[in-house]
């Protein structure tokens, strides 16, 4: 089981700082990958060094190479069981994702994950070549 205190230090190994509210929620986020990976197929990587480097971390890190302004909208397509995008907007809560996969398992999944973690996410049920956002003019 992944910890406050094992996830800050992987965090720290890799230049990067966590706040308590944010190593919490990832770890949360952790603890759901794994349960649900169990029962349906999300990831190969479930150990703890692994999910912290490889999935959270990893996703984290473009955070830090590119400028993402304040309440920037992203896409994450083929968003399967939500990297990079949930760990993305966990760390930074004013993005505002969409989260598009083919598969509604994963979906639900999704939707599982942001009712807990991520406040202003859409999960959406699509292939990639049939969506289009609705905008407003």
């Amino acid at each position: 089981m992944l910890t406050v205190e094992k996830l800050k230090s992987y965090f720290s190994t890799s230049g990067l700082s966590l706040n308590d509210d944010v190593a919490e929620k990832l770890c949360g986020y952790a603890d759901m990958l794994i349960e649900k990976n169990k029962v349906m197929n999300l990831t190969a990587i479930t150990d703890d060094e692994g999910v912290a480097i490889k999935h959270f971390i990893d996703s984290i890190l473009p955070l830090t190479m590119v400028d993402f302004p304040e309440n920037s909208t992203l896409i994450d397509v083929g968003a399967g069981a939500g990297f990079p995008s949930v760990p993305m907007c966990i760390y930074r809560p004013d993005l505002v994702p969409t989260m598009l996969d083919a598969t509604n398992k994963r979906v639900e999944f999704l939707k599982e994950v942001c009712g807990e973690f991520v406040d202003n996410a859409t999960c959406v049920h699509k292939r990639a070549e049939e969506y289009k956002e609705k905008k407003e003019s």
